[in-house]
């Protein structure tokens, strides 16, 4: 099966080149979190910023089989992601890999929040 070429559902390995739809998927299934909610309290930029979050969880346990997709028809909807013994904490190769992700996030959390300043005027 190839997941987004396939019209049944089905339980299968994440490959290469699915991991912007468990990414989305991942994303829909945390946008209420009450942690994502208090750093990225508009619902718009938290849509934007929550698959890129999770983009790089995915795509670092993608290279060892161990992300599982549930596929409905053709969207990915839900997905569980494990790494190997001794892969996490992330190595820092793969933090370095995931840095410029993770500055935008923060970058557009940052942007997201009053600052202190207009929060004291």
């Amino acid at each position: 099966m190839t997941g987004a070429n396939e019209s049944q559902d089905a339980v299968q390995v994440l490959r290469r080149g699915q991991e912007h739809a468990a990414a989305e998927a991942i994303a829909a299934g945390h946008a209420n979190y009450p942690s994502f909610r208090h750093f990225f309290p508009n619902d718009e930029l938290r849509a934007k910023i929550l698959p890129t979050f999770f983009l790089a969880t995915v795509r670092d346990a993608v290279p060892f089989g161990s992300v599982l997709s549930a596929w409905i028809g053709d969207r990915v909807d839900a997905v569980a992601v494990w790494l190997p013994p001794g892969r996490f904490p992330w190595t820092p190769v793969s933090k370095l890999r995931a840095t410029p992700a993770l500055l935008r996030i923060m970058v557009a959390g940052a942007c997201s929040r009053p600052s202190r300043a207009s929060a004291r005027v």
